[in-house]
């Protein structure tokens, strides 16, 4: 019987067939890893807590989308009184809207903040004032994140938003809060905070890069929660500052690099996961 001969596969033929089956079990498993990350951040963040807000009065700024929303909602559904601080008072008043419906709590309201002007921060703590009588959580959670601009009072946008105008909000809103002590500040910070450099010769940050404007403003209010809790714990006025984790905000829009918005809100926790870990902040009767 003639033997057959049978021909070696070309040299090439191995190695693209090698290729293409090393690249597809790659491709498939980062797939598979970046679905397994995204469960584990949207499932194992719980606030178990079942405690309430019933006749607690909260102010949150930057309530009109991504975390601040998520957060307002949250505790609109818990019965707190729950007042937006928003810079476009009409989209303010509609989240509020839509809160109050979806919760059935007819406190949700908005007021209008600006916190790039230091007057209508001045402005709005006077009206505050006249419409409340009590504040029981000050949550300092607007930010900005982007091209360099300047406050109208002239700083540095990225550090006077997310700094100084919450801190003077903070100072003004020091004696309501002693008022309805045991209250809480809550800072919303970010681990990029390890980057950040305070110099106060460069407050204009004459070489602006985006993440060192926005690692310096969260070190800033990494000092100033620690300031804050040193000198007003012993009123019952307890401060925090949290990081979020990494969440897939519209912020991320402006992110340069690897972690542009479409990726990002794969890998990245949700604004409502997020929401979970500052309702922990806010409610636990564990934390002094």
């Amino acid at each position: 019987m003639d033997s057959v001969t049978r021909k070696p596969l070309p040299a090439k033929g191995v190695q693209s067939f090698t290729l293409v089956i090393i690249s597809t079990t790659f491709l498939s498993s980062v797939l598979l890893g970046i679905f397994l990350w995204r469960m584990y951040l949207r499932w194992t963040v719980k606030c178990k807590s079942e405690n309430r807000l019933d006749g607690k009065t909260v102010l949150i700024t930057g309530a009109t989308s991504g975390i601040g929303k998520a957060t307002a909602h949250e505790l609109a559904l818990r019965g707190a009184r729950v007042i937006l601080a928003c810079r476009n008072q009409q989209l303010g008043e509609a989240v509020a809207r839509t809160i109050s419906k979806k919760t059935r709590n007819g406190d949700v309201l908005a007021l209008y903040l600006d916190l790039a002007s230091l007057q209508c921060i001045r402005d709005f703590v006077k009206q505050f004032k006249e419409k409340e009588n009590k504040l029981n959580i000050l949550i300092n959670n607007a930010g900005y994140f982007g091209p360099k601009a300047a406050t109208v009072d002239g700083y540095e946008r990225t550090f006077g938003v997310n700094y100084l105008g919450h801190f003077y909000l903070t100072y003004l809103l020091h004696d309501l809060l002693m008022k309805s002590a045991p209250s809480r500040i809550i800072n919303l910070s970010s681990n990029y905070y390890v980057k950040g450099k305070l110099d106060f010769n460069d407050l204009p940050l004459v070489n602006y890069d985006m993440m060192d404007a926005y690692s310096r403003s969260k070190l800033a209010i990494l000092h100033f929660t620690v300031e804050a809790h040193r000198m007003w714990s012993w009123e019952a006025i307890w401060t925090f500052s949290v990081h979020p984790g990494c969440v897939a905000t519209s912020v991320l829009r402006r992110y340069p690099g690897l972690f542009e918005y479409p990726p990002s809100s794969c890998d990245f926790k949700s604004e409502q996961s997020s929401a979970k870990t500052l309702t922990l902040v806010k409610i636990s009767t564990n934390l002094r």
